[in-house]
Parts: structure tokens; C-alpha cells; sequence
């Protein structure tokens, strides 16, 4: 739908076809490529259970804030905002408001520094 507005080919009426088209696509895609993860978890190790439980005890200790809704609401503000008030809020278009609202998803986390994390990235690839 994006090319299609992209290239002013019109696409009203075809968004519930489309829907019924995409959406158990993506669903047999989302299982076809989580079987062999599945597969692999029920022959499994248990090393990677103690690793997952370990993970969930580190992820349930970080509190949980309604900051972390913020990429939504600033899509809402942004998609809903053009058609709301047209004459206040300029169309940025689709990718443009999806890319704002994923860099507001930077503000919503831990305070990192991108230069330790590229260095830090940098270290752990170059032995491979």
C-alpha cells in the first residue's frame, strides 16, 4: 500500500482483500520460520533454559514504565494528527512518520552512549 501511494496508484476498496491475502501470509511465514527454533527447543539442552530463566530474572528486575508506549502514541499523534487537522499538520507521509516514531523509541530506554556501544560492538565481532 505505501508503493502504491507512492506512485499515486489508487488503492481504496482494496484494503480488506489485501488484508485477507496478507495476513495468513504472514502467519504461515512467521511459523515456517519459528519451527525449526521450536524444533530445536523440544530436542533441546537445558543450558539454554538456564540462560532464558536468567534473562527473564534480569528483564523482570527493570520496572516497567508508560514511557515505553511512546513510539505508539507519537505514530497515532502523527498518522491520526494529518487526517484530524489536515490544516495544521502537514502529511509527512507513512515511512517518514514510521521513522519518527521508531527514533522517539531512543528516548524511551536505558541512557546508552552510541559511541562505548559501537566500540563495544567493534571488539566482540573483530575475533570472529
Amino acid at each position: 500500500m505505501i508503493i502504491g501511494g507512492g506512485i499515486d496508484m489508487p488503492y481504496v476498496g482494496f484494503g480488506i482483500p489485501l488484508l485477507i491475502c496478507t495476513v495468513p501470509l504472514a502467519i504461515f511465514t512467521g511459523m515456517l520460520l519459528m519451527f525449526p527454533a521450536l524444533k530445536r527447543s523440544a530436542l533441546g539442552s537445558h543450558e539454554e533454559d538456564e540462560d532464558l530463566q536468567e534473562e527473564l530474572e534480569r528483564m523482570s528486575r527493570a520496572p516497567l514504565t508508560p514511557r515505553l508506549m511512546l513510539p505508539f502514541f507519537v505514530l497515532i499523534v502523527l498518522l491520526g494528527g494529518e487526517r484530524i487537522f489536515p490544516s495544521v499538520m502537514p502529511s509527512l507521509g507513512m515511512p517518514l512518520a514510521f521513522l519518527i516514531a521508531a527514533a522517539s523509541g531512543l528516548l524511551t530506554g536505558r541512557k546508552w552512549n552510541p559511541y562505548e556501544a559501537a566500540t563495544e560492538a567493534v571488539k566482540a565481532a573483530l575475533p570472529v
